[in-house]
C-alpha cells in the first residue's frame, strides 16, 4: 500500500490553527480524517523539528512504515509504504514523483499561483494531477532504470551470466525497445 499526501506549511502555524486545513491531498482517500490528520501531524512533526535541530530528513522510518519527504517551498510531499519495501525503491517512487511534478507543472506554488491562491481549485488539480500519476507511480516507475542490487544465490549465478550476455546482445541490436526475462517462472 502507498501513502501520498500534500502539506501545506504555511497553514498549520500556530497552536490554534486547524491542521486539517493543511493537509491539501491524501491518498487512499478511504483514510479516516482522524488517521490522515494523525500520520501527516505526527510526520509534520518529526520533519519541523529534525530541520529546526539538525538538517532536514529525507526518510523518516515509522513503527507502521516508511516515508520520504520532498519539499516544494511551503508544500511537502510525503510519499510513503509499509517497512517491507526497502528504501531505494521508496526513495526512486518520491524522487520519480517529484520530477514528474517539476517536469509537467513547474512547482507546486506555480500551480496555485495559476488559480491566484484559490484553495479549493487548488486542491482539485492536486487531486486530478496525483490520481493521474499515481498508478504509473506504483506500477510502472523507472522500468528501464538500473536497479543498484541485486541479490541472487550462489547457485544462480550462472543465470545471471546468461542473462548479462542476453542483456547485453539485445542493447546493441537496433530496434529492441523492451525486453523481460523469466526464472523459474518468475
Amino acid at each position: 500500500m502507498m501513502i501520498v499526501f500534500v502539506y501545506d506549511t504555511s497553514r498549520c502555524r500556530k497552536e490554534d490553527d486547524d491542521p486539517a486545513e493543511a493537509v491539501l491531498y491524501f491518498h487512499p482517500a478511504w483514510v479516516s480524517p482522524t488517521q490522515r490528520l494523525a500520520l501527516a501531524g505526527q510526520l509534520m512533526g518529526i520533519h519541523q523539528f529534525l530541520s529546526t535541530s539538525f538538517s532536514p530528513p529525507n526518510l523518516i522510518s515509522l513503527q507502521g512504515g516508511k516515508f520520504v519527504l520532498k519539499k516544494f517551498n511551503q508544500y511537502i510531499l510525503a510519499v510513503g509504504t509499509d517497512r517491507n519495501i526497502q528504501d531505494w525503491i521508496l526513495e526512486r517512487r518520491g524522487d520519480f514523483l517529484e520530477s514528474i511534478l517539476r517536469f509537467f507543472h513547474c512547482d507546486l506554488d506555480t500551480i496555485s499561483q495559476s488559480f491566484n491562491n484559490d484553495r479549493n481549485k487548488f486542491t482539485e488539480k492536486l487531486y486530478q494531477m496525483l490520481e493521474t500519476y499515481l498508478p504509473i507511480l506504483q506500477y510502472s516507475a523507472n522500468l528501464f532504470s538500473s536497479m543498484p542490487i541485486i541479490k541472487l544465490p550462489k547457485t544462480a549465478s550462472n543465470v545471471f551470466l546468461e542473462s548479462l550476455q542476453l542483456l547485453q546482445y539485445c542493447q546493441e541490436t537496433p530496434g529492441i525497445l523492451g525486453g523481460a526475462m523469466f526464472f523459474n517462472n518468475k
